[in-house]
């Protein structure tokens, strides 16, 4: 009879051969490798996978003043990007006045980036140049910022995704 030790011996054994060996003598009787790629997300996370790239498309596009036009939540998240780029808290119009200093007109783009079936996740804003903020879509919630053109966060996969 086996001890325990045993069995952890022959383990370690295996561990020391290549994997693909390992894999080719196993397949008989467990079948072939899942491919990662058409596992769901709560499967890869299970099996130590990394998840699956976002592959994000734009759902929908704003540019200066007409940002104003799509209700509290953007005029939210405008006012929130002006504080984070001068430390000044002005009212969105004001933001926007291009006789002000700090203002963001003529470089201000919203973009709504959302899942291919069209599911929002992230509004971007954009301004001064390279410049910017990222919000969870829908929201005033922070995901993260964008400076020199760089994304700023620790989702690496939404940096990814985003890309700017």
């Amino acid at each position: 009879m086996e001890t325990s030790n045993d069995v952890l011996a022959a383990f370690e054994e295996l561990d020391l051969l290549p994997a693909e060996i390992v894999r080719e003598e196993l397949a008989p009787w467990v079948g072939d490798a899942p491919d990662p790629e058409r596992l769901d997300d709560a499967t890869r996370t299970a099996h130590g996978f990394r998840p699956r790239p976002l592959r994000l498309k734009t759902l929908a596009v704003a540019r200066d003043a007409d940002v104003l036009d799509l209700g509290d939540i953007a005029e939210e998240q405008l006012r929130i990007a002006g504080k984070s780029w001068d430390g000044v808290d002005l009212e969105p119009e004001e933001r926007l006045d291009g006789e002000i200093e700090g203002s963001f007109a003529g470089t201000l783009e919203r973009r709504v980036l959302g899942e291919e079936q069209g599911t929002p996740l992230f509004d971007v804003l954009r301004y001064a140049g390279d410049a910017g903020i990222v919000f969870a879509a829908g929201t005033t919630t922070v995901v993260a910022m964008i400076a020199d053109g760089l994304i700023e966060t620790t989702d690496r996969r939404a940096r990814d995704a985003i890309g700017v």
